[in-house]
């Protein structure tokens, strides 16, 4: 039975389990689901329609203990403290598992993902890693950055691990001892302390575990190019960089409909709107009006209300 791990905070509360959700509704065999939170240690949170799924066989929150651990340079990014917790997973993970796949909370399943982890476990148990990745291309100064002595840099949005070979090699401590060291080095936050401390040593992980999909800005998409990513033969979506599809500037775009869906059949609304600063969402709203990528969208005029009454709200969440 296959083992995934989730870390987030409120702030992410909506959106993993959307992920979640949309990992239950493709695999077809039970599945133990482990969230490492900021701020539950319990499952009462989370959807019915994940508790009570037929392919759920396990779900545990664990509360993150170690609040005054190192988080360096967060000031201003668009990530929190959440993203270190896998650092820690020796301390909260069932001592009888053997392999677990992490899924950052940005990442929506499109098919069926066991058949290729299985793959996946099976390479990195002939090659006696601790760790399956893909390698990212589009980050050209990490390397030289990090002072690594491979050419090799790793996306850890998608991570399969051994997790009996971590805790062998008791990996938590170890990274943690280098945070300390080398916190002044950490643009991408744990990802450049993850390639850090394994330098090159990882399975090379298929690209379909972790299909990238960046948000361009108010960029009109045909629908023929998301059938064509429809079928590339995607398995797992990672929407990362910096916009996010459930900002009005993700919403509007094409690429953004698979986490949109999602959320709608999950929490029967028609759109998740959630954003940092309301300027912003004013200024991208009447930018996807005067570059028509508004209509892209199936309610325009539903989601230019929301967005407007938003706008209102002190609390500027809309779930």
């Amino acid at each position: 039975m296959l083992n995934f791990l989730y870390c987030f905070d409120n702030g992410y509360n909506i959106q993993a389990q959307c992920s979640i959700y949309s990992l239950l509704e493709n695999v077809d065999e039970k599945i133990n689901i482990y969230i490492i939170h900021k701020n539950k240690n319990d499952s009462n949170f989370i959807n019915e329609k994940i508790t009570n799924h037929r392919y759920l066989n396990k779900i545990k929150v664990y509360k993150f203990k170690f609040e005054k651990d190192l988080f360096p340079n967060l000031e201003n990014a668009h990530i929190t403290q959440a993203t270190y917790y896998r650092l820690h997973i020796e301390n909260y993970l069932e001592d009888e598992i053997d392999f677990i796949t992490y899924l950052d909370g940005d990442i929506i399943c499109f098919s069926n993902p066991i058949p290729q982890i299985n793959k996946e476990i099976e390479n990195l148990k002939r090659e006696s890693n601790i760790i399956s990745a893909n390698t990212e291309n589009s980050i050209l100064d990490a390397v030289e950055r990090l002072g690594n002595k491979t050419s090799r840099y790793f996306n850890a949005g998608v991570l399969i691990i051994n997790f009996r070979e971590w805790k062998n090699k008791s990996t938590t401590q170890n990274l943690l001892n280098l945070l300390k060291n080398e916190k002044r080095l950490l643009k991408f936050w744990d990802q450049d302390l993850l390639n850090i401390y394994f330098n090159g040593e990882y399975v090379e992980m298929s690209k379909l575990l972790n299909y990238k999909l960046h948000i361009q800005s108010f960029k009109k998409i045909k629908k023929k190019k998301i059938y064509e990513l429809r079928d590339s033969g995607m398995i797992f979506i990672h929407y990362s960089g910096k916009f996010k599809p459930w900002t009005v500037k993700g919403i509007v775009h094409k690429k953004c409909i698979f986490y949109q869906q999602i959320y709608k059949r999950l929490f029967e609304g028609d759109f998740h709107l959630d954003y940092n600063y309301k300027k912003n969402a004013l200024i991208d709203l009447i930018k996807s009006i005067f570059t028509l990528t508004i209509f892209q969208v199936d309610k325009p005029l539903k989601l230019t209300i929301l967005v407007i009454i938003s706008l209102f709200k002190k609390n500027e969440k809309l779930y």
